[in-house]
């Protein structure tokens, strides 16, 4: 549940600096939610805009139309999903009014590439917003690039590297005594602390953002830390709290029009749901998470919710539709090079094909997320992917293919101490070996595997047994046909 939270806590970080520089629209078709609050402004940016007057542009964009969200207009705009009117203000003012107005530029324009999933531009501008913000002396500019950069780093799966940045951005922060800031590092912190499946440092930090964001009334931050901490008893599985922390940051999001919070809401209910095998319930609330994230324009928000659906309908054991939504999240993510996650879809895909017994397709992507484990080296998960290739190829009868993936996830369950699975992978050899006509390392294994499912007292006694008696009464047979 908390992997997608960088993809809209981080995002309003470029937009909350009171620059004097440069946030702007010049398309106003279509803005429906701003129509009556914002077009006024708008059209009068667009106007002066045309004639070059930069100045009194700007005085219109960093109005703060709404006091509830206390964000200026330009910063809205984002909050309510207007992402390229945003990438029009900030490509046509960078580098034209002063170097504040391009440092807010540069962070708006990072942001927007980390939603479109384009991580290397996104550090590219956060990069150059960190760079001009020390030429200048500008430490708000400071934490904010900092923000930005450990955000790309969250959304490829470093946690670590993220926290790093965060806490720098926090620091500074704390320094200036710019309460805004510190509000934001420490939502960071609590993200990529869950990132790290580090909870209890998590909820230190989503904690203390809560509250610093009640006492100044930070609304928009109030109902984002809910949404960590909900996700934080979601992972203890502690689904009635986790629940409350999601519908309580749901109706503040509402109240302020916060898209990305109320997708992201609405497809963590859905998971609550799910968790509780309420399936059509938890279809419900992440479909409609998805039309509003299909609205709002974010890429990342939308493969959140590709990955919920394809995890319902295969709780659903509906695998064809379980295979359309993880193959429109593993498109996404190929272009982002995000590893872990691309891990955990080719692994949803696998499971599907291999459930509709479609054999070469589950090896394909298994054997592509094994290569990812690898550079990964998550060992545990490894030993795994081996075994079901291994398993797989079996099944297929390609023998060899198999006892190269079988005997390798043996040693690694070996090495990790982990019975359970050597059980399972010993009954998979014995099997093996067996059709190789091996009896007695067939035989060795069988009764090897037996001993420790005896011992953990596993469902597999029984199917050993079985085996064992399989494996006789085949070795009785090899005997009769040899004597004639």
């Amino acid at each position: 549940a908390f992997t997608n939270f960088r993809a809209f806590w981080g995002s309003l970080a470029a937009f909350l600096l009171h620059f004097s520089g440069a946030r702007s629209v010049c398309n106003l078709d279509g803005l429906t939610v701003l129509s009556f609050i914002s077009k006024p402004y708008l059209e009068s940016f667009h106007h002066l805009y045309e004639i070059e007057d930069w100045n009194r542009s700007l005085m219109i964009l960093v109005i703060q139309p709404e006091q509830k969200n206390q964000e200026e207009l330009h910063s809205l705009l984002g909050i309510w999903g207007y992402h390229e009117e945003q990438k029009t203000i900030y490509e046509n003012l960078l580098y034209k009014v002063s170097p504040q107005c391009d440092a807010t530029c540069l962070t708006g324009l990072g942001n927007l590439s980390e939603t479109q999933g384009n991580y290397s531009l996104a550090i590219e501008y956060h990069t150059k917003q960190l760079e001009l913000a020390k030429k200048i002396s500008d430490k708000s500019g400071e934490w904010v690039a900092l923000i930005g950069l450990g955000n790309v780093q969250e959304a490829l799966g470093n946690s670590q590297e993220a926290l790093s940045y965060f806490y720098q951005a926090l620091e500074i922060a704390r320094n200036i005594k710019e309460r805004r800031g510190e509000v934001i590092s420490l939502g960071s912190l609590g993200s990529a602390y869950m990132g790290l499946n580090n909870n209890e440092q998590a909820k230190i930090y989503a904690q203390k953002c809560l509250k610093l964001a009640k006492e100044h009334q930070f609304l928009i931050f109030e109902a984002r830390a809910a949404m960590i901490l909900g996700n934080i008893y979601q992972e203890q599985n502690d689904l009635t709290v986790a629940l409350n922390w999601y519908q309580y940051s749901l109706e503040i999001s509402r109240e302020l029009d916060d898209k990305a919070v109320i997708i992201d809401a609405m497809r963590t209910i859905g998971d609550i749901y799910q968790s509780l095998d309420d399936l059509p319930g938890a279809l419900d609330w992440v479909q409609q998470s998805l039309a509003l994230a299909q609205e709002f324009g974010d890429k990342a928000i939308q493969a959140e919710a590709w990955r919920g659906l394809g995890n319902i309908y295969a709780s659903m054991e509906n695998w064809e539709q379980s295979i359309l939504y993880f193959q429109k999240r593993l498109d996404f993510l190929e272009l982002t090079g995000d590893k872990l996650h691309l891990a955990n879809t080719l692994e949803g895909l696998s499971l599907a094909y291999d459930k509709l017994e479609q054999l070469p397709e589950a090896i394909k992507y298994e054997e592509k997320r094994l290569k990812i484990l690898m550079e990964l080296e998550d060992l545990e998960k490894i030993a795994d992917s081996h075994a079901y290739i291994g398993y797989a190829y079996l099944r297929l009868q390609n023998y060899y293919e198999s006892i190269q993936h079988l005997q390798s996830a043996l040693s690694l369950q070996r090495e990790q101490k982990n019975q359970k699975a050597e059980a399972n992978t010993l009954y998979n050899l014995a099997e093996l070996m067996a059709h190789l006509d091996q009896i007695t390392p067939a035989f060795q294994l069988c009764e090897e595997g037996l001993r420790i499912a005896q011992h953990c007292d596993l469902e597999l006694v029984e199917a050993f047994k079985e085996l064992q008696s399989l494996i006789e009464a085949y070795y009785e047979q090899l005997i009769k046909d040899e004597n004639g």
